[in-house]
């Protein structure tokens, strides 16, 4: 009898182990989830079906959508390159050159060429930034002994080439071994439009949001350097489970020469989120003057992240480096936000877009939705 006893006892014990294993292991997958490190599915947004990444990208709402490496094509030519090129000044910001990536990447696809990223103004931008699943970077000499041809179209020219472009035939225009494509419009859209874009497997049933979203991710991954001090960053923001609100106040001249009743509604739209408990506020800023002013406006959920504010095709020497590094980590972080004011700027545009999600995606004009009037149709 004391031996039955004694077993029913063991039985009890082992079930009781087990299921609080079931419960961490459950808590310890959700958790993993959470942080971006799983690849459960989540409940799918408006604009497509999502997944969590395979890289890492976990914090907040954000979104990548999910795709399958073999249905990226591989080049079919291993001497033919089109790369997205600037080597020398005229570029644009930080937004403009993604315009011009993007571009260079779909037509390096859909011609079957190997894709590169030359990007040396104010300085080589592999210093800031790793390949990811795909080649980018370009050995020294493989250019070596082949055609070469600067491609370049801003503004008005460029605009010209993407309301043709699909009608052209692109190996009659671009002939040269090597293509050193420059363009500062958004071109996604347009490229769409060609009937041999059904070629890109990956590409399918996309909208040009989650284009921008899978290309920007799939090229580019931070160096340890910054990716660890963004993760530094968001661990401090987001302790005891804050959420972070980010606002892009993009200035065209000085503070004191801009509207105030511009500024003035960026702070009202602020002022909701004062609040330390539940709340931290980022705003990312071309004005020293609006981000001491948004230090002193709310001085106990203000977050900054240390580094000059520069433009990143006009200011030169070692400050345009390091501010060209605080660039690049305001874009991550802001795709990131809980909460996103977004300006009319393209640097702000594409830190929408990486973020995946429209929920609680604004402008001063109210609720901002991924669909057509998304993009402007003079980006």
């Amino acid at each position: 009898m004391s031996r039955t006893i004694s077993c029913r006892k063991r039985t009890v014990i082992k079930l009781f182990v087990f299921a609080i294993v079931i419960i961490m292991t459950g808590l310890y997958v959700f958790n993993l989830g959470y942080h971006g490190l799983a690849t459960n599915t989540h409940q799918a947004p408006e604009h497509g079906l999502t997944t969590e990444p395979q890289f890492k990208y976990f914090y907040g709402p954000s979104r990548v959508p999910m795709t399958l490496e073999k249905d990226f094509p591989q080049p079919k030519y291993d001497k033919k390159y089109f790369i997205y090129d600037c080597s020398q000044q005229l570029c644009g910001g930080l937004g403009d050159r993604q315009e011009g990536i993007l571009a260079a990447y779909l037509i390096s696809q859909l011609m079957g060429r190997r894709f590169g990223v030359i990007m040396t103004i104010p300085c080589d931008i592999a210093n800031f930034l790793d390949e990811n699943e795909a080649k980018w970077i370009i050995p020294p000499g493989s250019l070596s002994g082949l055609t070469v041809t600067p491609y370049t179209l801003l503004d008005s020219s460029a605009w010209t080439l993407r309301e043709n472009i699909h009608t052209i035939e692109l190996e009659q225009r671009f002939t040269q071994d090597v293509i050193l494509f420059k363009v500062n419009q958004e071109f996604v859209q347009y490229i769409m439009k060609l009937p041999r874009f059904q070629d890109l497997k990956w590409a399918q049933n996309r909208t040009a949001v989650d284009i921008y979203n899978i290309v920007l991710r799939r090229l580019f991954k931070l160096k340890p350097k910054y990716q660890e001090q963004i993760d530094k960053f968001q661990t401090s923001v987001r302790a005891n489970g804050r959420k972070l609100v980010c606002a892009h106040i993009r200035l065209h001249r000085s503070f004191a020469a801009h509207k105030k009743d511009y500024i003035d509604m960026m702070w009202a739209f602020l002022k909701q989120y004062n609040n330390s408990a539940t709340y931290r506020v980022f705003v990312s800023t071309n004005s020293e003057q609006v981000r001491q002013e948004s230090r002193r406006m709310f001085p106990e959920v203000f977050a900054d992240v240390d580094g000059p504010l520069v433009h990143v095709d006009q200011d030169t020497g070692a400050q345009a480096c390091d501010g060209f590094g605080k660039v690049l980590i305001d874009q991550q972080i802001l795709s990131t936000c809980d909460v996103y004011l977004m300006t009319d700027s393209g640097f702000g545009r594409v830190a929408a877009m990486l973020r995946g999600t429209d929920n609680n995606l604004y402008t001063l004009d109210g609720k901002v939705a991924f669909n057509n009037s998304f993009f402007p149709p003079y980006w």
